[in-house]
C-alpha cells in the first residue's frame, strides 16, 4: 500500500481547527478556523452517522453532511468534551468531571451527569451493552443509554487514564496509558500486564486481531485481548487512532500537540503487522487526533 486511491475516508480531525479529507488519491486540508474562536478550539474527535458527520472541540460542536463543509451549532456545553462516538443510533458525546451528552440527530443534544468526577474519553457497543471509559481507571455501562453504573475490577486510581474501549469477537478490550483491561460482559474487568511504558490511545479489531496504537509509534497486536506483541512501526511520532477500512488497518501520526517538527499523516497496513508510511504526510502544526469513515464497520466507532 502506497496511496490513498483505494479508501474513501471520513474526516481526521486535527489540531487548531484542522480536517483532513481524502477524496481517491487527493489529500484536501481543511481550515474551517472561522467556525471557532480566536483561540482555535482543538478538535477533539469525530463520528459518522447515517445522515451526518459531527465533530466536537473541547468548546462546540461542528456538522456536516458530507465532510467536506462544516458548521458550527449554536451554544457550548457546560464541559470540555473529549470524544463523540455514533452508537445504537445516538451520538454520545463525553466531557470532564463526569459529564455526558446524547443526541438523536447531532444537532439536539441532552446533558447528563454520570455516577462518576471522571473525564469520559471513549464509548463502545456489543449492540446491547454501552461501555465508557475515562480517566481515575473509570468504566461504566448502560444497557439503554440513559441509566449508568460502574463497573469492577481492572485498575483504578488518580494515575490511570482509559483512553478507549472497543468489543469484538465477545471481548472488550480498554487500553490506557501503560495500562490494558479486557472483559467478557463490559461490567467485570481483568487486569492484562503489559509495559507500563507504552502508552496506548486507541484500539480497534478487524482480520481476527485487535490492534492497538499509541505514543511513540507503539504498534500491538493481540488474537484475543490477553496476549499482546509489539509490531514494527515505520515511524516513533505519536499515533492517535487507527480503525480498518476496505482491507486496510490506517493510523493516524499525531503528535497531539504538533510542532515544526512534526510530520502528521497516516501508517497502513493490510494485515496490522506489517506497515508502511503513506505517500502523503502533512505540514507541520497540524495535528491528527482521530479518523472516522462512512461505511458501516464493527470496531471502534460502532
Amino acid at each position: 500500500m502506497g496511496d490513498l486511491d483505494a479508501f474513501r475516508l471520513g474526516p481526521r480531525v486535527g489540531h487548531a481547527g484542522d480536517f483532513v479529507d481524502v477524496l481517491g488519491d487527493e489529500v484536501v486540508v481543511r481550515l474551517p478556523r472561522d467556525l471557532l474562536d480566536q483561540h482555535a478550539e482543538q478538535q477533539e474527535s469525530v463520528a459518522a452517522g447515517p445522515t451526518n458527520y459531527v465533530a466536537v472541540t473541547s468548546r462546540f460542536v461542528l456538522l456536516s453532511a458530507d465532510g467536506l463543509t462544516w458548521r458550527r451549532l449554536p451554544g457550548s456545553p457546560s464541559r470540555d468534551m473529549h470524544f463523540i462516538r455514533y452508537s445504537g443510533a445516538r451520538y454520545f458525546a463525553g466531557a470532564e468531571a463526569g459529564v455526558f451528552f446524547s443526541s438523536s440527530n447531532g444537532v439536539d443534544w441532552t446533558e447528563s451527569s454520570l455516577p462518576t468526577t471522571a473525564t469520559l474519553h471513549s464509548l463502545a457497543s456489543d449492540g446491547s451493552l454501552e461501555v465508557l471509559v475515562g480517566s481515575f481507571g473509570a468504566t461504566l455501562y448502560s444497557a439503554d443509554g440513559t441509566t449508568w453504573q460502574s463497573g469492577s475490577g481492572g485498575w483504578t486510581g488518580g494515575d490511570i487514564t482509559y483512553n478507549d474501549v472497543t468489543w469484538a469477537n465477545g471481548t472488550w478490550v480498554c487500553v490506557g496509558n501503560g495500562r490494558l483491561i479486557t472483559s467478557t460482559n463490559g461490567i467485570n474487568w481483568q487486569i492484562r500486564p503489559i509495559d507500563t511504558s507504552w502508552y496506548l490511545n486507541h484500539v480497534t479489531f478487524a482480520e481476527n486481531k485487535f490492534v492497538a496504537v499509541g505514543l511513540n509509534g507503539i504498534v500491538l497486536t493481540s488474537p484475543d485481548g490477553a496476549t499482546w506483541t509489539q509490531q514494527s512501526a515505520p515511524t516513533t511520532q505519536d499515533l492517535s487512532a487507527v480503525t480498518f477500512f476496505k482491507e486496510n488497518f490506517v493510523a493516524t501520526i499525531g503528535p497531539r500537540v504538533p510542532g515544526a517538527s512534526s510530520l502528521p499523516g497516516v501508517i497502513t497496513s493490510t494485515n496490522g503487522i506489517n506497515w508502511a508510511t503513506n505517500s502523503f504526510l502533512l505540514p507541520p502544526f497540524v495535528g491528527l487526533n482521530g479518523i472516522t469513515h462512512d461505511q458501516p464497520q464493527f470496531d471502534t466507532f460502532p
